[in-house]
């Protein structure tokens, strides 16, 4: 009897020190009776960079809002774009996000990257999710190459392809951490050129943005809000990097396409100035508009047949649009440089820049 009455009190004892240890790694809150507010609870846990600390970013988190209400928090987004001295871009997105709720999973855990398989190369550096205590990396299947599907029969186009990221272990709520890089294969492009809008569509934590350019050349400036850049060199590299970082920032919703005229933004340039680059699309189209004989008579008959310059206009967007099938896709990798006019008739499809030349 005695026995059995000391083996109660050590169990006893034992489940108390449990206890008393799990309220001092994971504090009780009124909120934590039902589910623990934070994911990470004691210590750090750094993102794939080896250098964030999302347990850190996740605290922040929970001092601004109410997570327990929060389908979705954006603990990082940060691009790193480089522009490098034999004028290739190499571009690295690494992004980390709490859900907490079914209809962002798609968004965030299930995504769809669209490169040019035939002049850039795409490297998977992070697919990975956090919960229970421990990460779960995303397995070879979680990786599926695909053609758009709106090139499917755009056989010109088929160098435009889409990888899917699908992590593994989702379970709600959790962390789903993301990196990618997209590096051209080799000099192809005239200069290069973007827009970073810090908001996102649910709230961000940290957004960050660094360009990277050979000492010298490039613009680079924010606007709405964003503060100014920091500069310093790159020694290694022998070039120059601006950052930008901005904290705290409420949900913006639905981000239209021209979210840069009414959110903070940053954008850059390598061109000496903005009519550089004005001249070199103009180039670009203006090599794509000859047209044979046929196809020149038909516009002509197509444009004689309305007297005002805006209905000509209308006509001939009307007359394109019945012989050139749209084959949509990620328009930044189809520009600058449209296909011949008389090849984009001749085939029936053209993405927006084929059809505008």
């Amino acid at each position: 009897m005695v026995a059995v009455t000391a083996v109660m009190t050590v169990t006893a004892v034992t489940a108390a020190l449990v206890l008393v240890l799990a309220l001092t790694i994971c504090p009780w809150t009124s909120a934590a009776a039902a589910e623990a507010p934070h994911l990470v609870c004691a210590g750090r846990l750094l993102g794939s960079d080896g250098r964030t600390d999302l347990a850190e970013l996740e605290l922040a988190a929970g001092t601004r809002w109410d997570l327990s209400r929060e389908d979705a928090v954006v603990l990082l987004e940060r691009r790193d774009v480089e522009w490098t001295a034999d004028r290739r871009r190499i571009e690295t997105i690494h992004r980390v996000v709490r859900i907490a709720a079914d209809d962002v999973v798609e968004g965030y855990a299930d995504l769809r990257i669209a490169y040019d398989a035939r002049r850039t190369g795409l490297e998977i550096l992070s697919l990975r999710t956090y919960r229970d205590g421990h990460w779960i990396e995303s397995g070879p299947t979680a990786l599926v190459e695909m053609t758009p599907a709106a090139l499917d029969r755009a056989p010109d186009l088929s160098g435009i392809r889409e990888r899917m990221l699908l992590h593994d272990g989702v379970g709600l709520p959790c962390l789903v951490e993301t990196a990618w890089r997209v590096t051209d294969l080799w000099p192809f492009r005239g200069g290069t050129e973007g827009v970073f809008v810090f908001a996102q569509q649910d709230p961000v934590v940290r957004a960050e943005l660094s360009f990277t350019v050979p000492a010298g050349p490039g613009l680079f400036e924010t606007s709405g809000g964003a503060p100014s850049p920091l500069s310093e060199p790159d020694a290694a590299a022998g070039a120059e990097r601006r950052t930008v970082r901005m904290e705290f920032l409420e949900a913006a919703g639905t981000v239209s396409v021209d979210a840069a005229a009414y959110l903070p933004h940053a954008s850059w340039s390598t061109w000496a100035e903005w009519a550089s680059y004005g001249a070199f699309l103009r180039d670009g189209f203006e090599r794509a508009i000859g047209l044979e004989a046929a196809l020149r008579d038909s516009v002509r008959i197509q444009a004689a047949e309305e007297p005002a310059p805006a209905e000509k206009a209308r006509g001939l967007s009307a007359f394109i649009a019945r012989r050139v099938r749209l084959a949509a896709s990620d328009e930044v990798l189809l520009r600058p440089r449209p296909r011949e006019a008389a090849r984009v008739h001749a085939t029936g499809y053209g993405s927006a820049f084929d059809r505008a030349a």
